[in-house]
């Protein structure tokens, strides 16, 4: 992952060892928590993550009420926020105040991305209407 994060031009150098020590230190609360490591999920690692330094991986709806140093919100697209299934103006606000609850959560760095990998994917509407510079999109 840490390779991948680099190639992708999201971190200068490859943090191999900062996630490699953050791995070892939750297996090791695991192992000292007695947990069934044969059996863990996903969903149970992040109850053993550092609640200080660790990347967190949350939805914005389980942001509310948060603050990270940095937010990377992904996947932005219109047809996934709002969802391609709302067709009411109330879903449409729902979205919007999501949105906003997901950009409100970083207190340094806010990254917003949405996929132009396909020449119809279109990005958020809300990311324009928050004033959020989206590079890439200087068509939409």
């Amino acid at each position: 992952m840490a390779e991948q994060l680099y190639i992708d031009g999201w971190v200068p150098v490859p943090p191999t060892a900062l996630l490699e020590a953050s791995a070892d230190e939750m297996v090791r609360d695991m192992r000292a928590n007695r947990v069934d490591l044969e059996n863990l999920t996903i969903s149970d690692m992040g109850l053993f993550a550092n609640p200080e330094k660790a990347l967190k991986l949350i939805t914005m709806h389980n942001s509310k009420g948060r603050e990270f140093d940095a937010v990377a919100m992904i996947s932005m697209n219109h047809g996934h926020l709002p969802h391609f299934s709302s067709t009411t103006q109330e879903q449409y606000d729902e979205a919007r105040r999501l949105f906003y609850v997901g950009i409100t959560r970083a207190k340094k760095v806010l990254l917003v991305a949405s996929d132009f990998s396909d020449r119809r994917n279109r990005p958020c509407p809300f990311i324009n209407e928050a004033g959020l510079m989206l590079a890439g999109s200087e068509d939409w």
